[in-house]
């Protein structure tokens, strides 16, 4: 009797298996992509997580501003690769992370500062943003500098190439992943110190589903399983370009 009622408990609290979790996001080499197999590391890791959770995870690649928006409505279950912001933490519950990256400000290598004490000191410097990208706070609503909107890395890593701008706020390895597909040696940029910030990727799953927190546990149980059996590892050693970002 009292096994069956443990059973019966355990099966109150755990997610209905064999969900299927929709799943929308950006192409973002290296880190993924529609071209990239599996859909590149990114993809690849959460489906694995949610196969060892009971699940199935289905990823599609739109703009992200796009992306926000249907995941917001409910159109999808959540967004993949997405980094925590106080304005999503009202629509979405998260996972665990499972990457760690460095956002800063890249600029070539004879760019006049290698490090600022203070936004200030940027003052007088274009630079190249993203649209719908979670910068920092301070950095975002800093009036007194000279930013310039981009759609997407691509045409922001061409604005630095070309001189259009001095500076581009972005993720390190994208932006070298970009630079030497357009035929720069991307050795010849650096970052500049410190860093805008290291936001960790989780799957955000929006609250329009009401399975959403439970889906996010179950995710998050999935991730330490994949990691404690050898998948995480195998996954990301299938991409020699994601040696720049760190495992969570």
């Amino acid at each position: 009797m009292a096994s069956a009622i443990l059973m019966a408990a355990a099966l109150a609290a755990a997610p209905a298996h064999g969900a299927t979790i929709r799943l929308v996001t950006n192409p973002w080499p290296p880190v993924q992509g529609p071209s990239m197999p599996e859909g590149g590391p990114s993809p690849a890791i959460i489906k694995a997580a949610a196969k060892a959770a009971g699940h199935t995870a289905e990823v599609t690649f739109m703009p992200w501003k796009r992306a926000k928006a249907m995941a917001r409505a409910g159109s999808y279950d959540g967004l993949l690769a997405a980094w925590y912001t106080e304005a999503r933490d009202r629509h979405y519950a998260y996972t665990q992370p499972y990457y760690s990256m460095r956002v800063g400000l890249m600029a070539h290598e004879t760019f006049e500062l290698r490090r600022y004490e203070t936004l200030a000191r940027l003052r007088g410097h274009r630079i190249g943003v993203l649209e719908g990208w979670g910068y920092p706070k301070p950095f975002k609503t800093a009036a007194q500098l000279d930013k310039v909107r981009y759609p997407n890395p691509e045409a922001a890593v061409d604005a630095l190439l070309r001189d259009r701008v001095e500076l581009v706020a972005m993720v390190e390895s994208v932006f070298r992943h970009h630079a030497a597909r357009m035929g720069a040696e991307p050795s010849a940029y650096r970052m500049l110190h410190p860093a805008l910030m290291t936001p960790d990727l989780h799957v955000a799953l929006s609250e329009k589903n009401p399975e959403a927190e439970r889906l996010a546990r179950a995710l998050t149980r999935g991730l330490r399983r994949i990691k404690a059996n050898g998948t995480y590892a195998r996954i990301l050693g299938r991409y020699g370009a994601m040696r720049q970002l760190s495992e969570r």
